[in-house]
């Protein structure tokens, strides 16, 4: 088991820059056919994961200044810029289901009291 974990550990950080096309999720009005329960599940997770990757992108970063690998370092840098694409992906997803009628903004406003509460706490 410990094996195997460690060649997951070893993979690398890959940023893609995406480019997904949610037309058809506009044009249908729903992400899975005849399942409006499965669709507002994603809408509801889709509109808290910006502020939650923003998030992990600023808790890692909070370390780097302890940081001396310098490959270890780089690996932070490309987190960073991936989830960075997942929450501009994430972003494009959520102006549609805005258009949709999902309340995006509220489901943030949801979630605002966790992310405060750990950017007061010397996020960068």
């Amino acid at each position: 088991m410990q094996d195997r974990l460690s060649s997951y550990l070893r993979l690398p950080i890959i940023p893609r820059r995406m480019k997904l096309d949610f037309s058809e999720v506009l044009e249908r009005g729903d992400v899975f056919p005849d399942n409006q329960v499965l669709t507002a599940l994603i809408a509801t997770l889709s509109g808290v994961f910006p502020p939650g990757e923003r998030e992990f992108i600023r808790s890692v970063r909070l370390f780097m200044a302890e940081i001396h690998d310098p490959e270890l370092l780089e690996q932070v840098e490309l987190f960073s810029k991936q989830e960075g694409q997942h929450a501009l992906q994430h972003r494009h997803l959520n102006e549609i289901f805005e258009r949709l009628g999902a309340e995006v903004p509220r489901l943030r406003a949801s979630t605002s009291g966790v992310h405060a509460f750990s950017g007061a706490r010397g996020a960068a």
